[in-house]
């Protein structure tokens, strides 16, 4: 999924005209964020998902970075690849990771690693979980799913930042 900051945009849109990458759009009635990725997840056909916010871009070179821990990484028992964040200053969102190997619960309650993260799936693996919403819940904590893939599979841990993005204490689920 892409989200919609200008700098993504303009990203995206020299891939398409280069003809390196080609892009489908599909559209669906507001029914919340958990049900999109799902929805988006089932019609993906590509080797990776990567959720990105719409206040949220990429980094420049965040797309060479992906395919190269891609085709480096991919390995039996893992569901991804996850990379840094950072804010608009270049500063790494929370802390950088100790491991190399984990699984995110692993990560955050072992670890005590902090801040958001990227998590690229490998697209088989990722089609095989949804978010599982309950009493019509139009968000609910990734968290959840995670802990659902951790019981079978583990993530690659990359310190290196692919999407640019400011938590904001207003944006969350409004």
């Amino acid at each position: 999924m892409i989200g919609s900051n200008d700098n993504t945009k303009q990203i995206i849109q020299n891939l398409i005209n280069e003809n390196k990458i080609q892009i489908k759009y599909y559209f669906q009635e507001n029914q919340g964020k958990m049900l999109a990725i799902n929805k988006i997840c089932e019609l993906t056909t590509g080797d990776v998902i990567i959720d990105c916010d719409s206040d949220d871009y990429f980094t420049k070179d965040a797309l060479k970075i992906i395919k190269e821990e891609f085709e480096n990484t991919r390995k039996e028992g893992l569901y991804g690849i996850c990379f840094l964040k950072q804010n608009q200053d270049g500063k790494i969102d929370g802390t950088s990771f100790q491991g190399v190997v984990s699984t995110m619960f692993d990560l955050y309650f072992k670890q005590a690693t902090k801040g958001e993260k990227v998590l690229v799936y490998y697209s088989d693996v990722r089609k095989k979980y949804k978010h599982e919403l309950e009493n019509n819940e139009k968000f609910i904590t990734e968290a959840r799913m995670y802990h659902k893939i951790d019981e079978n599979y583990k993530i690659k841990c990359v310190n290196k930042p692919v999407q640019i993005g400011d938590y904001r204490k207003d944006r969350l689920y409004k």
